[in-house]
């Protein structure tokens, strides 16, 4: 689950639309159903989670590694 801190920036500006995926799917929801619906709806997935890469990725993907916790100004500038 991401951080709130990175959710609660994101929300706050204009040019981001953010959701979580037990709002969108559902709280247990696994990767390829998240990664299903960020392709099909142009979305940009944010996650800790170091094992949802795919072989093929067909949507947006930011990682952030919860070990350096970044903040969430570096996670968006890809520091």
């Amino acid at each position: 689950m991401v951080e709130e801190r990175y959710v609660s920036v994101l929300s706050n500006e204009t040019q981001h639309i953010v959701s979580r995926v037990r709002t969108e799917l559902s709280p247990d929801a696994d990767d390829n159903a998240i990664a299903d619906y960020a392709t099909r709806n142009g979305w940009v997935v944010l996650t800790s989670d170091d094992d949802f890469f795919r072989d093929e990725i067909n949507h947006g993907l930011l990682y952030y590694d919860q070990v350096r916790k970044p903040t969430p100004r570096e996670t968006l500038r890809g520091d």
